[in-house]
């Protein structure tokens, strides 16, 4: 069962419909690591890029920092939204 963390939420540059690489954490919340995640979580996520989004679960790597994305529901036919190099 993937877990759930609060107050962690994080920006990427990434572009495309593959992992993640996180970014630094956005104004008032942590870090998927300050949040408690360790390496090789299960993790529940929800990206939002501009009228984009999509939850799921993604396992995180601590080391590049990275999330996979297995996607659950989307706007993009539940499958995975091609992000822009901005999403959070």
């Amino acid at each position: 069962m993937a877990k759930l963390y609060n107050l962690a939420r994080m920006t990427t540059a990434t572009a495309g419909t593959g992992t993640i690489t996180l970014g630094s954490a956005v104004s008032g919340y942590l870090t998927f690591a300050l949040a408690g995640v360790a390496n090789g979580d299960v993790v529940s996520y929800g990206i939002k890029d501009g009228a984009n989004s999509e939850v799921g679960t993604g396992t995180y790597t601590s080391s590049g920092t990275t999330l996979t994305r297995t996607v659950t529901k989307s706007t993009n036919a539940n499958a995975a939204i091609s992000l822009s190099g901005s999403a959070e």
